[in-house]
């Protein structure tokens, strides 16, 4: 068996006798670096297994899965729990204890095994296993081996025997694309519910019978797109089985039949020389979508289109299939350009929050639900001046000045009057006692006697009336004691909140049952004492109301440094102080009001903002640093906006509404006071300024000759009406490292040089492109530099 793998112009390299299995084996080992943790419980019979559930170590604040396994060879059935604990050594901002432990029951059979799957906010550290018996004794211990600090998570649904490994064998061998790759076992090891797919950025559906996934499971697919993550629907000689189940509005390809196709486009993109022909889908591209990749004679072979946040791309051809199961070369290059393009197209949060904790670096990072992360300063900002349960502050004050007059002044008169001042020294401390029980029953009669609730949550919509919520909660208690949280069946919950400063001690005391009914135990509460509990959820409260589009549609231009168009309000919420932010800062308030049902037509200006113009890619926070008495109206806007405009020239639709309730304390709804914001990915429909188009977006890797550099190709989607406006700009964003950058030509079928420098951070000068160049819209760019993502690629207006 032989592997070529090649350029037209620089190299030809082969590789023999070696079969695809032992490729796999050896890229999967060496490479992915995964290797299960299997821990033996001495004479019982018992072993005890923790792996990270996508293949990854999670980001600190996103979510992450574990799943725990426990293996019975023993002669009995076993009952007990397992635990999953925080490490006691973190290498962060954050102490030990502002993590929480999770349990779950397990009961095993003799010869069987039970996975309890453990949803966490991930630490900067880790997590370890504990089982235990019905006692609490703890029988062994485990920790996670997996060392893949990776930029994305895909996982794959596949009847394909090793289908995961068949993906991440080539992309590590011959890309350095920073991608873990995991697999379903089965469709009953799917989840029905979105928010259980958090952690994820992909999803992979090649040679699979997705008709046999229940209603729920396939809703929960289209959520997931909805919100930020990249479906991949590989077609080729299954694509019945594989993609008629599927719902139509997440079918990026109609198809029709089958034919032959060459796939020599394909691999000269990646820089491989092939003319081997497949086994491609026939059709028609839906209205939505749009041809990425098509053959010499037209044929599409790759078909993208965007779906609320999220991208999905259709492959007609299956490169698992014969010839590319044999092609390792050209499988790598058509795995690079599917993901690449459906990860890089889809719209998630901020990821400066993971960039700051030296994860790895890399072309593309995940979004999709749960992989928004929150920079604490946002976060404390936005809970000031939160509508709270303090006592009335202005009856405090005229207690406390009352007392200051009756103890000094107003005593001392009347007794002299009296003619006896000798009793002053009864008086001081009758008041000083009628005052404090007094002020004891003002605060304990203004927070009443139940728990109470003080939120910040953001609701993240998405098409056909799906919401994301992310809450923030500090539950107050008005007795010393335990305190009991529970929440919805397919929320996630921790006491995490990532906050500087004084820890809020959230594991501390704490533990969480993981299961159908999640709840939170904190134990010995002090009255009034602060407890955090954070929630994900994935709802779809609006009903019949949400139509297959955004539940608040957009429809917004920008010309002449205005925003012109309409805005409607679909849902049953009604939302207030409507704007459209960058995470620049740049803004512009759309209506004071929006309704449900109603219609706003938008001609307001866009203001830049403090952190510099729209598109240049930083993050600020509003109205001073944290901890400060800033706009936390502002703040709790830009931490909404964070979760999706997290690139560059991105922009979101966030307004103010209700918070919804997410927890139950004791077993009933406590009295909750505080904000929420409703957030949106937008895209312009035109513009006629270049800093309000989003970066370039990779939709190739390669590696290059030798392995020392990559071979990588980005896009940029011009609006026509910037065409003749614009001019290309780059700059690199790490160490030079053999870079040069070139741009093609449409027309031509040709590649000019870019000229630039070789300084870090330091753009090129504003080059203007050909008519050629410009395409239909779109730019491509080739791009030879050490990593994807190494060289950062913008459109700039022309003099």
């Amino acid at each position: 068996m032989e592997y070529t793998m090649g350029t037209a112009s620089r190299r030809s390299a082969v590789v023999r006798g070696r079969s695809w299995a032992a490729v796999v084996m050896a890229t999967s080992l060496l490479l992915l670096g995964w290797t299960p943790s299997v821990r033996a419980a001495g004479g019982t019979g018992l072993t005890l297994q923790l792996t990270q559930r996508w293949n990854l170590v999670g980001s600190a604040g996103t979510w992450a899965p574990y799943a725990v396994t426990v293996h019975n060879d023993g002669p009995s059935t076993f009952s007990g729990e397992v635990r999953l604990v925080p490490d006691a050594s973190f290498n962060g901002p954050y102490a030990a204890d502002s993590f929480p432990p999770y349990r779950g029951a397990v009961h095993v059979a003799p010869g069987g095994q039970s996975t309890v799957l453990m949803y966490t906010q991930e630490p900067q550290g880790s997590y370890h296993a504990e089982l235990r018996d019905e006692q609490g004794a703890l029988i062994t211990r485990a920790t996670a081996t997996t060392t893949n600090h990776a930029n994305a998570a895909v996982a794959v649904l596949s009847g394909l025997s090793g289908a995961d490994q068949r993906i991440s064998a080539p992309l590590a061998s011959l890309t350095r694309l920073s991608i873990a790759v995991s697999g379903f076992p089965s469709a009953a090891a799917f989840p029905a519910d979105a928010a259980h797919l958090s952690g994820l950025n992909g999803l992979v559906l090649d040679d699979f019978d997705t008709g046999s996934l229940s209603a729920p499971q396939l809703r929960a697919i289209q959520d997931f797109v909805a919100l930020g993550g990249a479906l991949i629907e590989v077609g080729g000689p299954s694509w019945q089985r594989t993609l008629q189940p599927l719902p139509a509005d997440l079918l990026a390809f109609q198809p029709g039949g089958m034919s032959a196709a060459s796939l020599s486009t394909l691999a000269e993109l990646s820089g491989v020389t092939s003319s081997a022909s497949v086994q491609v889908m026939t059709g028609g591209v839906s209205t939505w979508a749009r041809t990425a990749m098509a053959s010499a004679d037209g044929q599409p072979l790759l078909v993208e289109g965007a779906y609320g946040a999220g991208r999905v791309v259709a492959v007609t051809f299956d490169p698992m299939a014969a010839p590319l199961d044999t092609d390792l070369p050209l499988a790598a290059a058509s795995w690079s350009q599917a993901v690449s393009r459906g990860l890089s197209g889809a719209r998630g949060g901020s990821a400066l929050f993971k960039r700051a904790f030296n994860f790895a670096p890399g072309g593309i990072s995940g979004s999709g639900p749960g992989s928004w992360a929150t920079l604490p300063g946002q976060l404390e900002q936005a809970f000031n001046d939160v509508p709270g349960s303090s006592p009335p502050y202005g009856l405090l004050v005229a207690l406390l000045i009352g007392y200051i007059l009756l103890v000094s002044l107003l005593s001392y008169a009347a007794l002299r009057f009296a003619g006896r001042r000798g009793l002053f020294w009864v008086t001081v401390p009758v008041l000083a006692f009628l005052f404090s029980a007094g002020g004891y029953l003002v605060g304990f009669g203004a927070r009443a006697q139940d728990y109470q609730v003080v939120q910040v949550q953001v609701q993240r919509l998405g098409p056909g009336g799906v919401v994301e919520t992310v809450s923030f909660d500090g539950v107050l208690s008005p007795r010393r004691g335990d305190v009991r949280v529970r929440v919805p069946s397919s929320a996630l919950v921790s006491t995490f909140i990532p906050y500087f400063g004084p820890s809020l001690s959230g594991g501390r005391d704490t533990v969480i049952t993981a299961g159908p009914s999640p709840e939170v135990r904190f134990s010995n509460v002090p009255v009034w004492d602060m407890r955090p509990v954070q929630t994900l959820s994935v709802t779809h409260p609006f009903g019949t109301l949400a139509g297959p589009g955004q539940p608040i549609e957009a429809q917004l231009r920008l010309s002449q440094g205005r925003i012109r168009g309409q805005i409607v309000n679909h849902t049953s919420l009604t939302v207030r102080d409507v704007r459209l932010l960058s995470m620049a800062g740049a803004q512009a308030s759309l209506v004071p009001s929006l309704r449900p049902g109603a219609t706003a037509e938008i001609d307001v200006s866009l203001a830049p903002g403090s952190g510099g113009p729209v598109g240049k890619g930083a993050t600020i926070v509003i109205g001073g640093p944290p901890g400060s008495t800033g706009d936390a109206r502002q703040a709790l806007l830009m931490l909404a906006a964070s979760q999706a405009a997290g690139h560059q020239g991105e922009l979101a639709l966030v307004g103010l509404t209700d918070p919804t309730d997410t927890i139950l304390v004791e077993g009933r709804r406590p009295l909750s006071s505080g904000r929420a914001a409703v957030v949106e990915p937008v895209t312009l429909r035109s513009t006629d300024t270049a800093t309000a188009v989003p970066a370039a977006r990779l939709v190739s890797a390669y590696a290059d000759a030798g392995g020392t550099s990559q071979l990588d190709v980005y896009e940029l989607e011009a609006p026509q009406s910037l065409s003749v406006h614009a001019g290309l700009t780059w700059s690199l964003a790490g160490p030079p490292a053999a870079i040069s950058v070139e741009v093609y030509d449409w027309v031509s079928g040709t590649w000019r040089p870019v000229p630039g420098g070789s300084l870090v951070g330091a753009p090129s000068p504003a080059f203007a492109l050909t008519p050629g160049e410009r395409g239909s819209g779109l730019v491509r760019v080739r791009v030879h530099e050490g990593q994807p993502g190494q060289a950062s690629i913008t459109l700039s207006d022309l003099p």
